[in-house]
């Protein structure tokens, strides 16, 4: 009588399923006894503080300043154009009214990299910081 050969159980390489039916079994028992365990819970008494008035913070004021190509031009918001000068004595008064404010320093492709900096040193003088810079593709 011909023996039938049912692969790998004669060969010894077989794997059995028990092992991983074995750790299941012991997930499942781990985890119907945590469900059941009560939460441990502790009553703090945490000493009391005063109350004190809140201190309001002031929203940063946003202020666009737009550097214009020619020599000595500076826009603030939509105000008329201005020297360097007036420039930063209207970035004063913003400041004597909001000390935080933030600069958004607008130009174009074609405006020279002094100009830019010379606002930079403007605004530095005043200590304001926070500013970013865009530049348009077209000219402002």
């Amino acid at each position: 009588m011909i023996k039938p050969n049912f692969g790998a159980e004669e060969s010894g390489h077989g794997e059995t399923m028990t092992p991983m039916i074995d750790v299941i079994f012991t997930l499942i028992a781990f985890m119907m006894l945590m469900i059941n365990t009560p939460l441990l819970t502790m009553e703090l008494d945490l000493p009391q503080t005063e109350k004190s008035a809140s201190v309001a913070v002031a929203d940063p004021q946003n202020v666009t300043v737009v550097i214009l190509p020619q020599a000595q031009q500076w826009r603030l918001d939509h105000s008329d154009v201005m020297n360097a000068a007036q420039l930063q004595q209207a970035l004063h008064n913003l400041q004597q009214k909001n000390d935080q404010i933030q600069v958004l320093l607008t130009t174009d492709k074609h405006t020279e990299v002094q100009r830019l900096i010379s606002t930079i040193t403007i605004l530095n003088k005043l200590q304001i910081s926070g500013s970013q810079i865009a530049i348009n593709e077209q000219k402002a």
